[in-house]
């Protein structure tokens, strides 16, 4: 199930809130949704950034193709998909590091819906 629902009137609005509430997305309690008005989408485009643990350095993956089904797109299309190291030379100095959040409980908790 995807978390993203179009509904043509409020009460198919009110349906497919009903149905992702509560749901579980890829590990993910979904408490709460979002609504709003529906637009004409001119392009899709997909970027992430992820940890490339063999080399130890991060990727930033892009594609002009967007969508959230990148894993098709790159099985398909590699050529689509681009994939760009970021800070590989120099790596993270004291300067250039992103500020650590809050310190967090040692226990993972899910958020109580």
């Amino acid at each position: 199930m995807g978390g993203v629902k179009l509904a043509v009137n409020p009460a198919a609005a009110e349906l497919a809130a009903r149905q992702i509430l509560g749901a579980d997305i890829k590990g993910h309690a979904i408490c709460k949704v979002m609504l709003a008005q529906p637009v004409d989408i001119e392009a899709e485009f997909y970027v992430s950034y992820v940890l490339d643990r063999a080399p130890g350095f991060f990727l930033a993956i892009a594609s002009a193709e967007g969508g959230m089904e990148i894993e098709e797109v790159a099985a398909d299309r590699p050529e689509a998909v681009a994939r760009i190291p970021v800070g590989q030379e120099r790596g993270w100095t004291r300067r250039r590091r992103p500020r650590s959040p809050r310190r967090r409980s040692s226990r993972h908790r899910r958020p109580r819906c």
